[in-house]
């Protein structure tokens, strides 16, 4: 926790989550420092975890479903995998992390019953706490899954063991970044340079380059944050973004919206010249993109005809409370891919729905045909 740029020591970090770095750094040290070891070991490790989260849709799909529904699942899963090939199969980030703290979110909500007993309160907690140094978006849907589990089976004394033991979890974390920085960082302290960068940086509030970010490049910003450390590049960047919405807030206003429909119907890419140069792999996304949210919709009205699983009801949470807080702060495509195995179950789910929807009109109009 030198630097989060490359290999330039510029200070004290806490930009970043705790576990990756911490899994990256032990990687090196257990392949001595050899860079391809540790690189084939993220690349095993993203590949498997993006198995795992095809077999988890599979068993829910089982499940709430028909086994003809399961194998379009599959179909499905592969279908949205390929349309982020580049993201998946080309590229290593913290994806395959975040998409693995979603899956056990959803195993444990799902299947576990985690406010059961004290010791699934125990193990419940233990992976909020981890949630919460992988992904902080993920210890939110962790914690607002939590209170529904705890309404529903009135495991109020359970709850508190399972947040105590989350707290607990993240507290050396908190303590290290309050010796260090002489503030209070419960997660990461880059959030108010998303809101900047969203803000000031870019055209429409979806984040498009990194040429600007001191990770991108080594130009004025890494710069700055080099001269200054990281807390006042931070104050700083706040302070702009403060500014700038209180000259025009129906621009902030203006940007939300932009990432609100850029996350949910009208697909963007990062980089904006793949709709010149690969437009038809740009369309085929633009179709693809908005039906996990136009099934989210369409499940959410059903329900004055049908009451939905409590399972369904779990997964349409983890979409809404994933996605909400990038649409307010900063998106692009990359932020949404952790919901692939989400964004497949909710396709399925409401293609399933409609059908039997559609076959039961078609019955109840049979039936009144006279013979």
């Amino acid at each position: 926790f030198s630097s989060p740029w490359n290999n330039e020591k510029t200070g004290p970090t806490a930009w970043m989550p705790p576990v990756l770095p911490a899994i990256l750094a032990a990687c090196l040290w257990v392949c001595d420092g050899n860079k391809d070891a540790v690189m084939a070991i993220v690349i095993f490790l993203q590949a498997y975890v993006l198995v795992g989260t095809g077999i988890l849709v599979l068993a829910l799909a089982r499940q709430t479903t028909t086994r003809i529904w399961a194998v379009a699942a599959a179909l499905v899963f592969v279908i949205g995998a390929v349309c982020n090939f580049r993201l998946w199969f080309q590229n290593t980030h913290d994806c395959w992390i975040v998409v693995l703290a979603v899956d056990l979110v959803i195993v444990g909500f799902c299947w576990c019953r985690p406010l059961q007993g004290w010791k699934s309160a125990v193990g419940w907690g233990l992976l909020g706490g981890l949630c919460a140094m992988i992904n902080p978006i993920v210890a939110l849907t962790w914690g607002v899954l939590s209170v529904a589990v705890m309404i529903r089976e009135r495991a109020w004394y359970r709850f508190g063991i399972a947040a105590l033991i989350a707290a607990l979890t993240l507290t050396p974390w908190i303590v290290r970044n309050y010796l260090v920085f002489g503030r209070l960082i419960p997660v990461k302290s880059n959030a108010a340079y998303e809101l900047y960068q969203s803000q000031c940086r870019q055209k429409d509030g979806l984040l498009r380059d990194f040429n600007g970010h001191p990770y991108g490049s080594a130009g004025p910003e890494r710069q700055r944050y080099k001269e200054v450390g990281e807390m006042k590049f931070i104050d700083e960047k706040r302070e702009i973004f403060w500014n700038a919405v209180a000259a025009d807030p129906l621009d902030f206003a203006d940007r939300v919206a932009c990432r609100c429909l850029g996350a949910t119907l009208w697909y963007v890419p990062f980089n904006r010249h793949e709709t010149t140069t690969r437009p038809w792999s740009v369309w085929t996304y633009r179709v693809l993109h908005p039906l996990p949210f136009l099934a989210l919709l369409f499940l959410g009205v059903t329900v004055l005809w049908r009451r939905l699983h409590w399972v369904q009801w779990g997964v349409m949470g983890v979409y809404l409370l994933y996605i909400l807080p990038y649409i307010g702060v900063s998106y692009y495509e990359r932020y949404a891919m952790p919901l692939l195995g989400v964004k497949v179950l909710l396709v399925l789910w409401a293609a399933d729905r409609l059908l039997e929807l559609l076959w039961f009109g078609f019955d109840r109009l049979r039936l009144k045909m006279p013979a």
